[in-house]
């Protein structure tokens, strides 16, 4: 190894100004797991937690760094920093003075040596100028209803150069089998109702319990969630809705409205504002950013949550942001970046969450995607982190960077009528999206009389909407809920059931609904106006070979993008594709909505992929797919055997299945490949392992792109 000595570490777990101070020597601990992130070519932060459940208190913790994998030579033993409550006992480094493009291994123990966390690895990006290829992979959307998340045990396996986590890297409201919801972090559409909302110590508490599932199994001797695939590449990671509790904190640059947390509803309050306002009501669609409103991204419930993210991401320890002409952003945490990937890529992280004005709602609560939306003021990035996206665009091209990857965690790419949805023509029938639920009978374990809660051994792999039919149970009675104590579930009908009874039950039919519009928290559903001021800077200065990465609508499609360059955003025939430009919309990694489709045949996608495309086409939209996107080459799909001759918009869409999608680009610049990777989806509270013979990860699609020109 070449001189690690010189390797430097900045110990970056602070609280308030100040580093916890350990007490005594150092306490037997557990170790959570292990992640990396934010690589650059010399520096990197590294993330674990440790507790000593028996004893907890300040411990202090170190981190070992080798090029050895074994930890047999060239080992650095560093002070990582203290592990303690104001952290929820998570510790996070940077280590600098690494070499560019070199994979390194790492792991961390108590000081005495006691206890040894798993090893972790990652990659620091290569010198800007290095011709050297590039690999890489994406996905989000982790729902705890999908535990352990039996596809990202398969992602270390791909030996990435990194892995993009884009958002939803948990689920507040996933009541799932032994996790409950988190407490309401705030009323929706009405903050003005007083109902009982998250106080500070509970946002901090329930959020960092729904982080901590992340890593642990849900199996005896199972898959620890994600903690294998946090240990297995360096990542970076962007936060979505489900981070920030999907109410009123989903958006920081909203008015932060009046007080809330308090577990009355009534005072006194944790936070004198975050409430937030009522996204009905056209006057907040836009913040005024002349500082006489107050931002959501300033209130207390809203640093808590993202202070939360952070104790619990492998991200560098962000700086604020000095911009007092822009009051929206300044003294806001930096959480967007760009990082260069060697000459021919540039990897760019946007943070779509801190800024963005409110998700516009109809007086019925729905969302509001209409001409509300094509308000030029409206803003999801804020103006400061827009000019530095644009002028990061234009520096690469300039500068002779061929791919551009810019992550989103919300879909950039139109998909219905402005405003509305689409109309499927000749969709699948609810029979052919498949049936839910292989249980076909349960014996109970304790009585139910005259209710609606049946007590069985364990409720795993039950379905809501399975028929149950029994002694004592009325006829029409279906499952309406699985409880999260894992032994109950309630039914739609009183029944009287004695001890010991078998019940039969019938498979449920799928309630499966595809995407047909643009949701008001996507760029053309709630945002269309600066959407479409991005895309035309880009075809206005001929930024090209731009890549949008984005996740959230829980399927993988390709698309290309349409703007109007006239910018008359509510009229859809002023609008014409960016050139060289498209998005990725993949995932999710294990989440909801494939889980409601079992017949996984190609007939089965490419009729839905069809009656969407066909009914695009009739709107004058862009339809799924790349059809005769420059450049495109070596199309593959599973199932389809003349993809690279028919190139049909099923060759480039999966919405039954978990699934990451890597890109790869040649060490020339000259060839982007796409692969996606899946498995067919699994029920919702099966804790469904990795299953290699029946249910294995295989490659969905793929198809190449040649650089232009």
């Amino acid at each position: 190894m070449k001189n690690f000595v010189s390797l430097r570490i900045v110990t970056l777990v602070l609280v308030t100004g100040y580093m916890l101070k350990t007490t005594g020597a150092d306490a037997d601990v557990t170790f959570l797991g292990v992640a990396a992130g934010d690589a650059t070519t010399n520096d990197v932060a590294v993330w674990t937690r440790a507790k000593d459940e028996a004893n907890p208190q300040p411990t202090a913790i170190n981190v070992q760094i080798s090029q050895d994998p074994t930890f047999i030579t060239g080992v650095a033993t560093l002070l990582a920093g203290t592990a303690g409550s104001p952290t929820d006992y998570t510790v996070k480094s940077n280590l600098g003075g690494l070499e560019p493009g070199t994979f390194y291994y790492y792991r961390f123990q108590t000081t005495n040596a006691s206890v040894t966390s798993n090893v972790g690895k990652f990659k620091t990006a290569p010198n800007p100028t290095a011709n050297v290829p590039v690999h890489f992979a994406f996905s989000g959307d982790c729902d705890g209803l999908i535990r352990p998340y039996a596809l990202a045990s398969q992602v270390p396996a791909k030996n990435l150069d990194f892995f993009m986590f884009d958002g939803d890297t948990e689920y507040e409201t996933s009541a799932s089998i032994g996790s409950p919801a988190v407490h309401s972090t705030g009323n929706i559409p009405d903050p003005t109702v007083l109902v009982p909302t998250a106080t500070q110590s509970q946002l901090f508490d329930d959020f960092s319990r729904k982080y901590r599932e992340q890593f642990l199994p849900v199996n005896v001797g199972g898959q620890n969630c994600l903690q294998p695939f946090f240990a297995g590449q360096g990542n970076y990671t962007a936060y979505d809705n489900h981070e920030l509790g999907n109410k009123q904190y989903i958006n920081g640059g909203a008015p932060a409205g009046g007080s809330v947390g308090s577990t009355t509803g009534s005072p006194p309050f944790d936070f004198l504002a975050g409430a937030g306002v009522d996204a009905r009501d056209p006057a907040n669609d836009v913040t005024p950013n002349d500082g006489s409103v107050p931002f959501m991204n300033k209130s207390g419930g809203f640093q808590t949550l993202q202070q939360v993210f952070e104790n619990y991401q492998p991200i560098s320890e962000p700086g604020l942001i000095n911009a007092p002409s822009d009051p929206r952003t300044n003294d806001t945490r930096q959480l967007y970046f760009a990082q260069q990937w060697g000459r021919n890529a540039i990897f760019i992280n946007t943070d779509c969450r801190s800024y963005r004005d409110i998700r516009m709602k109809t007086a019925a609560n729905a969302d509001e995607t209409g001409s509300r939306a094509d308000n030029p003021n409206r803003t999801m990035l804020g103006a400061t982190q827009l000019a530095w996206l644009e002028q990061t665009l234009l520096d690469a091209e300039q500068t002779g960077t061929t791919w551009k990857f810019v992550n989103i965690s919300d879909p950039i790419d139109q998909i219905g009528p402005i405003g509305g949805s689409l109309t499927l023509v000749n969709p699948p029938t609810t029979a052919e999206y498949g049936t839910l639920g292989s249980i076909t009978s349960i014996v109970t374990t304790g009585s139910t009389n005259n209710t609606r809660t049946v007590t069985v051994t364990s409720t795993v792999g039950l379905v809501v909407g399975q028929g149950v039919s029994g002694t004592g149970v009325p006829a029409n009675t279906t499952i309406s809920a699985i409880n999260t104590d894992g032994t109950t579930f309630s039914i739609n009908n009183n029944a009287t059931i004695a001890t010991g009874a078998t019940l039969a039950l019938t498979p449920a039919p799928s309630t499966y609904s595809p995407v047909t519009s643009d949701g008001g928290k996507s760029w053309m559903g709630g945002y269309r106006a600066e959407r479409n001021a991005l895309l035309k800077f880009i075809a206005d200065h001929h930024v090209q070979n731009v890549v949008f990465l984005a996740t959230d609508d829980h399927q993988n499609r390709i698309n290309e993008l349409l703007y109007s360059p006239s910018g008359q955003t509510g009229i859809q025939a002023s609008y014409v594709e960016v050139p060289y430009c498209l998005e990725i919309v993949c995932g999710p990694l294990g989440a909801t909505g494939p889980d409601l489709i079992s017949n996984h045949s190609f007939a089965l996608v490419k009729k839905l992929a069809d009656s969407i495309a066909n009914a695009q086409i009739a709107q004058n939209l862009e339809p799924i797919g790349l059809g005769g996107y420059h450049g495109l080459q070596n199309v593959r799909r599973l199932g389809d055997p003349h993809a690279d001759r028919l190139r049909q918009p099923a060759d480039f869409y999966s919405p039954d299945t978990f699934n990451y999608n890597v890109l790869d680009v040649s060490a020339d610049g000259k060839i982007l490949t796409v692969t996606s990777y899946g498995i067919n989806s699994t029920v919702q509270n099966g804790f469904v392992e990795y299953d290699p013979f029946n249910n294995p990860e295989r490659e969905l699609f793929s198809f190449q792109i040649k650089r232009h020109p």
